[in-house]
């Protein structure tokens, strides 16, 4: 994949500019920035019961509030021609 992408980038953009070859690619703060993000992402897939406990008891307060949706009909909508 990233054979691909390093050549899908040389066809489509041409070579490295001499302006855009000094660039760097992140600042200290961008990385201050992007780092407490990225483990969060990680905390939250790895460990998915701490969000869940605290979103539990308002799911579960709206699922109640919400309606029941007529299963008969939705199924008499679909089978009729």
């Amino acid at each position: 994949a990233a054979y691909m992408l390093g050549m899908f980038q040389r066809m489509a953009l041409g070579p490295v500019s001499p302006q855009s070859a000094t660039l760097s690619d992140l600042t200290r703060r961008e990385v201050a920035t992007v780092i407490p993000l990225i483990l969060a992402i990680f905390a939250v897939g790895l460990y998915p019961t701490f969000m869940l406990d605290v979103m539990h008891m308002s799911v579960t307060t709206l699922l109640q509030d919400l309606p029941q949706i007529p299963t008969l009909q939705i199924a008499e909508v679909l089978t009729t021609p």
